[in-house]
């Protein structure tokens, strides 16, 4: 049977674990979480997308990615990503969230509707 205490120690381990994530370089070797996570998201972008992509304009690729990042949860289109970073064309557009999709930083989701010709004309929702 759980106590009211063994309830509290199990809800401060998820906060904890929901603030600090569960790498070891963190749990075990004590690293600050937020450089740690800071280091990991920049070397994701630099050799999983920029190196193997060979991406020519690296900081357009970081600008969407942390935009993406301020905007979790809302929807974006590639003609959205394409206007606002100012793209040649939404197959770049769709290329690079493919890579940060890829690169397992993010996920996008298809808007929802029962007719599956719609779905490719909806938006995307970020998670």
């Amino acid at each position: 049977m759980e106590t009211d205490r063994d309830v509290a120690k199990i809800k401060k381990l998820l906060e904890n674990y929901i603030k600090v994530g569960g790498f070891p370089e963190v749990v075990v070797e004590k690293e600050d979480p937020i450089i740690y996570l800071n280091e990991l998201y920049n070397a994701t972008i630099t050799k999983d997308i920029v190196l193997r992509h060979n991406i020519k304009y690296r900081k357009t690729i970081r600008d969407i990615a942390d935009y993406i990042l301020a905007n979790v949860s809302n929807y974006v289109t590639y003609t959205s990503i394409k206007k606002h970073f100012n793209l040649g064309s939404e197959h770049t557009a769709k290329n690079y969230l493919n890579y940060l999709e890829d690169s397992y930083l993010f996920v996008f989701f298809d808007a929802f509707s029962f007719k599956a010709k719609e779905i490719k004309n909806l938006r995307k929702k970020l998670m």
